[in-house]
């Protein structure tokens, strides 16, 4: 064989070699880019929007993870995942499709080919929704934070976290087994309950005369700042409560606490009638002059005229202390107060 024909040949078969190297390089780009590319895919966070009617009720259910809750102007309902999953906001009004929906689920699964089935709670990861401010909200989690606000009505429950509430314009209904509750700025029906964290509630007030405020914690302190509620119950069996702020006109407080102090700071023209209770050395303490009586005056009680009245500033240490401070015999409020381990207040607001 000539040189020329050796030479040729051997470019040949390098430029086949060359070729071939090249597409498997190639090939194993390809694939490579389409693995990634697939995964972010299932890493990419879902969205999903339906047009709504304005009072729309929202329900959601998650395994964990936390949940943001916004209301907005619009009339839909928009939801947003932090990670992967399908996302499905599905109707269950079975009304016609071309009508806002007036019942929506928020549906989630963890991977795409995954379809969402009603009810389910097995996702992990954050949610942020938007809704209509009339909204009617229903929230599950077992482990993670729930942040509401601006919308009408919320009913949410959450085993690990703690819940922090703005803007509720109707009612609010929640439960956290450990975890703090913050409430502000709302109207209506409030009942908030706590087994391990502290229940802070600041400007709320009613918008029906039966609209009540309701507080309970196992462990932890009670903090109410300008609540107008005309019936407000806290309670608490390790910790302490403190309400500030004037009396509603007809207003029942009812404040207890195994294991800590009550106080309550109002305005100096305040008109109530006391019922304060303590054991095992705790102390009665007033910044008012009460005037004694014998029994409780909203039962129907006369105030016994004769009893002089308890100076401002002593303490009564132990028992009881009923009494009458303000307008005549007919006080606006009622105040029922007492501590087992600890001391009960009452403050003057300066």
């Amino acid at each position: 064989m000539s040189r020329a024909r050796r030479k040729l040949n051997l470019r040949n078969h390098l430029s086949m070699k060359f070729k071939f190297s090249f597409i498997i390089t190639i090939a194993l780009f390809l694939s490579f880019t389409g693995v990634k590319t697939h995964a972010a895919e299932d890493d990419a966070p879902a969205e999903q929007t339906i047009a709504a009617a304005e009072s729309v009720a929202v329900s959601v259910c998650l395994e964990s993870g936390d949940i943001t809750v916004r209301g907005w102007e619009r009339r839909e309902v928009h939801a947003r995942t932090s990670s992967g999953g399908q996302l499905e906001l599905r109707r269950t009004d079975g009304a016609n499709t071309s009508a806002p929906a007036t019942s929506v689920e928020v549906l989630i699964t963890e991977a795409p080919e995954i379809k969402p089935r009603p009810g389910q709670c097995n996702y992990s990861g954050d949610l942020e929704l938007d809704v209509p401010r009339g909204s009617i909200v229903q929230l599950k989690g077992r482990n993670g934070d729930l942040v509401v606000s601006g919308v009408a009505q919320l009913r949410a429950e959450t085993l690990s976290g703690s819940i922090e509430l703005r803007d509720i314009s109707r009612a609010v209904e929640v439960t956290t087994a450990n975890g703090d509750i913050s409430l502000k700025h709302a109207k209506g029906r409030a009942h908030l309950r706590s087994i391990s964290g502290q229940i802070d509630v600041s400007d709320a007030e009613p918008v029906e005369a039966a609209d009540d405020l309701w507080a309970k914690t196992t462990s932890g302190d009670i903090t109410l700042t300008q609540v107008r509620h005309a019936h407000v119950e806290a309670g608490t069996t390790a910790g302490s409560i403190d309400l500030t702020g004037p009396l509603a006109h007809g207003g029942f407080y009812d404040l207890k606490t195994t294991q800590g102090d009550v106080t309550m700071t109002i305005p100096a023209d305040s008109s109530f009638f006391l019922n304060a209770r303590v054991y095992y050395g705790g102390d009665i303490v007033t910044d008012f002059p009460i005037r004694l009586v014998s029994g409780p005056n909203k039962e129907g009680h006369e105030p016994d005229k004769n009893k002089p009245d308890k100076p401002k500033g002593n303490a009564l240490s132990g028992g009881n202390l009923t009494g009458i401070y303000g307008r005549n015999e007919k006080p606006d409020a009622t105040l029922n107060l007492a501590s087992f381990s600890g001391s009960v207040q009452l403050r003057k607001k300066q």
